[in-house]
This record gives structure tokens, C-alpha cells and sequence, in this order.
């Protein structure tokens, strides 16, 4: 009997730990990928920048990407970018991408953004003279998140 409330006790021990760990699985992606977001515009707004607005399709790709990266499909980095930005079918004249991961941050996506701004060509990207983005963002199996961030100047419909 002893044994097995030592047992039970251990089990309800991990399980509170492992709800309150850093970088909690239980995280809504789509909402990690919308805080992304927020933080960067919020960036651009402090430099005296336009928002970037919103664009599903960029979203979609850049989650495209991620989920690849997360199950090991393809590699860490930009493979690829020249076909994800063409399946977006939006027209445009220059597009860029930010890839991150990272693991075990209270905020996940704003140790993203900050690794981001600290880079000099992902910070380029950021300011650049875009109008567009969409962020994705993927949980590989030992919760590392995978974020891409797809940044578009799309030409003004006639």
C-alpha cells in the first residue's frame, strides 16, 4: 500500500512539473505565431515603421516550413524559400524569410523575435520595406519550436 501511494505521489509530482515547465506544450501555436507577430510590428512601430498587415497565405507557408523542419524533412534554414514564396500566389517584388528555434523559454516567441533583432540580417529584414508577413510556428517531438516568419512588399491590386 505504501508503494503504491509513493507511486501515485511521484506521478502527481512529474505531472505538476511537467504542466508548469517553461515552454508548456500546452501552448496554442496559433497563438504563439500571432504573438510573433505583435512583437515585431510592435518593433517596427517604436523605429517609426508601417505595420506589416496579416496575410493568411505568407501564414500558411511559413507554417508549412516550420512543420517540415519540426519532423526533420527538411533541414534548419531558408531550403526551399523561392518555392514557399511562389505557392503563396501573391505578386509581389521582394519577399524575405526569419527562421528560429529554440526550447525551454518562459516566452518562446519573444526569445525568438529578440534572437531575431539581434542579428543584423534577420534585423534587416524586420525594417525592410515590407507591407505583408505570416508566421509559422511547429513543435518538433522533443519541444523544440521551429518558427518562420515570411516578409513581402506585395504589389498594390489594380
Amino acid at each position: 500500500m505504501r508503494q503504491k501511494t509513493v507511486l501515485i505521489a511521484a506521478l502527481v509530482f512529474l505531472a505538476l512539473l511537467t504542466a508548469s515547465r517553461p515552454g508548456d506544450r500546452g501552448v496554442d501555436l496559433r497563438d504563439m505565431e500571432r504573438d510573433v507577430y505583435k512583437k515585431i510590428n510592435a518593433y517596427r512601430a517604436g523605429k517609426g515603421l508601417d505595420q506589416l498587415g496579416w496575410d493568411d497565405r505568407l501564414a500558411d507557408q511559413a507554417r508549412v516550413h516550420s512543420v517540415a523542419m519540426a519532423r526533420g524533412k527538411r533541414g534548419f534554414g531558408h531550403g526551399g524559400f523561392n518555392d514557399r514564396i511562389e505557392a503563396t500566389r501573391v505578386q509581389f517584388t521582394s519577399a524575405a524569410e526569419n527562421v528560429g528555434q529554440n526550447q525551454g523559454f518562459d516566452d518562446p516567441a519573444d526569445q525568438a523575435v529578440e534572437g531575431w533583432l539581434d542579428s543584423d540580417g534577420h534585423r534587416t529584414n524586420i525594417e525592410g520595406r515590407y507591407n505583408l508577413t505570416g508566421v509559422g510556428v511547429a513543435r518538433s517531438r522533443n519541444g523544440t519550436l521551429f518558427f518562420t516568419q515570411i516578409f513581402m512588399l506585395a504589389k498594390q491590386e489594380k
